[in-house]
């Protein structure tokens, strides 16, 4: 089993924009000595110009593994003269925009550092997301009259162990992709402890058409696969370990009627619900 996360580093560089600007670079590292996945302080290197009264926007595509931020650490150890940084996360675009201020002129060495809280994933294929990358794009300058964007390019990949036994998950359901379907859709679900999972399908009406796992030959026919894309036989009692899992629904025949339908997911905590429409 690994023991410590990996790291990949590209360093980036700086596409000088403006005559205000000098040039400048980023790249990103994290300490290798860190054995749980579940936080990383990742600190962010690179070199500013003279910018002195000016204001920095540090903007990153993130991608991969489930990223929590949960700070961005800025103190005099950093290139900043306090803890003046603050940042914007847009999960559905995976964009990170940090704003620095006070930040010291004609520097080189760590601007700052992002701590994440990450979580692996698995795509709509089946494909287990054990990285994430953090890829810097512009750093916009403004401030004193100025205003400077630098384009950016790089990539930083860190490396998550999957294997590692102190990883954590959360209780969570996906919405399910394709969504309408008019054939298959599938469905993701993470339990952070053992439970026992259960499932029913209502109509729009709110009438029960089919349970599962008990109803294994209904409108729906479905498989479950772990984290490993390793299909699941039915366990005992449809005991669960913690994990990540996927649901492929297949519609059976002509069993189902076309329209709207709630899919609730029961575990031994909580129950958890989405809609579904099929249209054929």
């Amino acid at each position: 089993m690994k023991k410590y996360i990996s790291l990949t580093i590209l360093i980036v560089s700086l596409l000088l924009m403006s005559k205000y600007a000098t040039y400048a670079d980023v790249s990103v590292s994290i300490k290798n000595d860190t054995t749980n996945t579940d936080f990383l302080s990742i600190p962010i290197y690179g070199s500013t110009a003279n910018w002195t009264g000016k204001t920095a926007e540090y903007t990153f595509q993130l991608g991969y593994a489930q990223c929590n931020i949960l700070e961005i650490v800025a103190n005099s150890d950093y290139a900043l003269k306090a803890n003046t940084a603050s940042f914007t996360y847009d999960w559905w675009e995976r964009t990170l925009v940090v704003k620095v201020t006070d930040i010291a002129p004609n520097f080189n060495g760590t601007l700052f550092a992002i701590n994440v809280e990450l979580s692996p994933r698995m795509d709509f294929y089946g494909i287990w997301e054990q990285s994430i990358t953090i890829e810097p794009k512009t750093v916009r300058v403004y401030g004193n009259g100025t205003d400077t964007t630098i384009a950016l390019s790089g990539v930083a990949t860190i490396l998550i162990d999957k294997e590692n036994p102190d990883q954590t998950f959360r209780e969570d359901i996906s919405l399910n992709y394709p969504n309408p379907f008019n054939y298959e859709t599938i469905v993701f679900f993470s339990i952070d402890k053992p439970s026992k999972i259960e499932a029913k399908l209502f109509s729009f009406s709110g009438e029960i058409v089919q349970n599962i796992p008990k109803d294994t030959k209904g409108p729906l026919l479905f498989t479950i696969y772990d984290s490993f894309n390793k299909e699941i036989s039915e366990p005992a009692d449809y005991e669960f370990p913690q994990g990540i899992y996927k649901i492929i629904f297949r519609v059976n025949a002509q069993m189902l009627a076309v329209g709207h339908y709630r899919f609730l997911l029961e575990t031994d905590n909580s129950s958890h619900s989405i809609y579904m429409s099929f249209m054929n």
